[in-house]
């Protein structure tokens, strides 16, 4: 088998002490087919592995400016970060609160943007920091980054609250506003038909579902609270998210078929965390708990059978869209499995 043949030549080489920025790639590449198939715990500590690989060969020290810098130089410390950057994202995504990268602020450098890394073309005014507000002059890889610094300080903002329920909020209403302006830019560019296979469009979309959540981590978004709590959480909060990544799966779908070559395994936890919303709306909408105590009670059967049905739409359309993907990344069917077991049967 390839990767076992992959994994143990990347293994003896580390064994020999053998440091180098070419082997960090190929542990970064064998990483994300770990994630990508759900080879688990080996994606886990792999990362961990090249986070500390990437500190030891100083690559956490080209996260800001380095005054002065060679024109010369500007490539070899560029390439430094894009892979560093690499990781980091990685590690946002595998790890989430256990994070072996340490975490980024607002003043770190983004890569620059790909059409300039890629011609060579670039220099220090070209570059901007995760703090910077989104712009068209950031390329993708820049954009996914600012994405996964976001995805990070949800995770955080929500893990970790602190005791001011006024700045917990107006930290929350920030980054809300952020993530949404990140996606809106997409919009923006014109670039409508790739949003769903954009992976900065997964990472905003999973952080938003994070944000909005009443619990995490938890077993369900929606596990907590009173009635009210969940009607507020459920309708107010969630469905507006699922719906937005809906309709951006559903453009995608109308007279295309699905696009696998171009499309990234970050979309497996994005597709999985909105059909689990959809999940949530269904349970607590319209009385199919097992608890008639914790069904919403939102006013008029026909507002209810809208979100049902609206919801029960969107389920099945982001478990057809995992299914798609489960073709090309195995780590799909077991988002699947989680949510046939979270569904008991109910929305099949």
């Amino acid at each position: 088998m390839e990767y076992s043949l992959a994994k143990g030549q990347l293994t003896a080489a580390e064994s020999t002490g053998a440091m180098s920025l070419q082997l960090l790639q190929a542990m970064v590449l064998l990483t994300v087919y770990e994630y990508s198939h759900a080879i688990y715990p080996a994606a886990y500590f792999g990362i961990a592995m090249c986070a500390r690989y990437a500190t030891a060969l100083g690559l956490h020290q080209q996260r800001g400016r380095l005054n002065p810098v060679h024109e010369a130089d500007l490539d070899v410390v560029e390439e430094k970060r894009r892979l560093w950057w690499s990781i980091v994202i990685l590690d946002t995504i595998i790890s989430a609160e256990g994070t072996a990268c340490t975490e980024s602020s607002s003043e770190d450098i983004l890569p620059v943007h790909d059409r300039s890394w890629d011609t060579g073309t670039f220099t220090e005014a070209d570059m901007y920091t995760a703090g910077s507000p989104a712009n068209t002059n950031m390329g993708m890889f820049a954009r996914l980054s600012q994405a996964s610094y976001l995805l990070a300080k949800v995770i955080r903002h929500k893990s970790t609250p602190t005791h001011d329920a006024a700045f917990d909020l107006e930290e929350r209403n920030n980054l809300q506003r952020a993530l949404q302006s990140l996606l809106t830019l997409t919009y923006r560019e014109g670039s409508t038909e790739y949003m769903p296979i954009c992976p900065q469009t997964a990472l905003c979309y999973s952080a938003l579902v994070i944000l909005n959540s009443s619990a995490y981590p938890g077993t369900s978004s929606v596990n907590a609270g009173s009635a009210e709590d969940l009607e507020h959480t459920v309708v107010d909060l969630l469905m507006p998210v699922a719906d937005e990544s809906l309709l951006s799966t559903e453009l995608h779908y109308r007279g295309r078929p699905w696009s696998l070559d171009r499309s990234t395994p970050f979309l497996l936890r994005w597709s999985y965390l909105i059909a689990k919303t959809f999940q949530d709306i269904l349970t607590h909408v319209g009385g199919s708990s097992e608890s008639q105590a914790e069904t919403v009670p939102i006013a008029g059967d026909d507002q209810q059978r809208f979100i049902r049905e609206r919801a029960l739409k969107g389920y099945e359309t982001m478990r057809k869209k995992l299914l798609l993907l489960g073709s090309q990344w195995c780590a799909a069917d077991d988002y699947l499995r989680m949510l046939d077991v979270r569904a008991g049967g109910k929305f099949g």
